[in-house]
């Protein structure tokens, strides 16, 4: 992501956002009685599936004026993190209507919709929702991760990428990505690094694209969530109006087509969870798509095997404290 320069605000927007945090504070006062950056961190995470994404928006500039006139620039930081995938909205599916799979046959006719508006179109959003859906195809990533994903050429720059947390056993040119789920424990570190060594220059063209329009354009002042839900809708408008058999397609429906074509392919499930930011192969066992809904294909996203320690790792501890004596090798 770029840096964020500073945003002058009106007045009445401080006054706003101050009011804000103070009733928030005297919530999370109320819930726990511990009013610290880590008690309001877990009270809003708590909140977001029951709280709309604009609530969620205006929630996170409040409390991130409020860290850094106060100089907590990591928690403000920590909480612009903050991911809107769940939040409540006015037309949310339930699990049963949304879309886990498309067809390859459905997905060619998906692919020749968008090329050949995007040129026709004076839309703006259909090139950067077509970019997300071919990128979150290709790698898997949840929407909001592709704020944070930097694409890297060398051992220094995947360094630099990853604070020095990084440690990598593939080849270039690679992808670290913030895992989504590492503050709740639903993944097996800050950090995920995918080669995309095997990749077309097509595959890389929309893994740029993506990361770019999830930089925000280098613009200073752009909102993640605000253009995520204008991308959400387009991709619904485009759907409902030209592909009714695929009511219910959204951008998580690629990251499960991305994880049957691995299935597919014959990947293992530790290497699966590596890829995807699974703290568990469980979670890709138990949840996601499904091998017989996988294409076939080639030039596939491959995992840093560095990371499979630590998932067989995490796996061992929350089967033993299931009771549970096998272990999977």
């Amino acid at each position: 992501m770029p840096d964020k320069k500073s945003i002058s605000r009106e007045p009445s927007t401080e006054e706003a956002y101050q009011k804000r945090v103070r009733y928030l504070f005297g919530q999370v006062k109320k819930s726990c009685s511990d009013v610290s950056p880590d008690s309001v961190y877990e009270f809003v995470s708590n909140m977001i599936p029951t709280k709309s994404y604009s609530w969620l928006r205006t929630i996170k500039a409040s409390l991130v004026m409020y860290y850094e006139n106060h100089s907590m620039i990591s928690e403000a930081e920590k909480i612009n993190s903050l991911s809107s995938d769940e939040c409540k909205r006015s037309n949310l599916q339930t699990s049963s209507k949304k879309k886990k799979n498309i067809s390859e046959k459905k997905l060619a006719k998906l692919d020749l919709f968008f090329e050949e508006k995007i040129k026709t179109s004076s839309d703006t959003l259909l090139s950067p929702a077509y970019a997300f859906i071919k990128a979150t195809l290709h790698c898997g990533l949840r929407p909001s991760e592709w704020q944070s994903a930097e694409l890297v050429e060398s051992t220094e720059s995947l360094l630099k990428a990853t604070e020095g947390l990084g440690v990598y056993s593939g080849k270039f040119p690679a992808m670290t990505v913030i895992n989504g789920k590492a503050t709740n424990g639903r993944s097996f570190g800050k950090y995920r690094i995918l080669d995309l060594s095997d990749f077309t220059d097509k595959q890389r063209m929309f893994v740029s694209l993506a990361i770019y329009y999830a930089s925000g354009i280098n613009k200073t002042d752009f909102d993640w969530d605000a253009f995520y839900n204008n991308v959400r809708v387009t991709i619904n408008r485009v759907i409902s109006s030209n592909f009714p058999s695929l009511k219910g397609l959204s951008l998580y429906t690629f990251r499960h087509q991305c994880i049957a074509n691995l299935k597919h392919a014959g990947y293992s499930l530790e290497e699966i969870a590596v890829i995807v930011g699974h703290g568990t192969d469980l979670t890709a066992s138990q949840h996601y798509a499904k091998k017989r809904y996988g294409h076939t294909s080639t030039n596939l996203v491959k995992p840093n095997h560095a990371d499979i320690p630590r998932i067989k790792n995490i796996l061992h501890l929350k089967l033993k404290q299931r009771g549970s004596l096998e272990i999977r090798e």
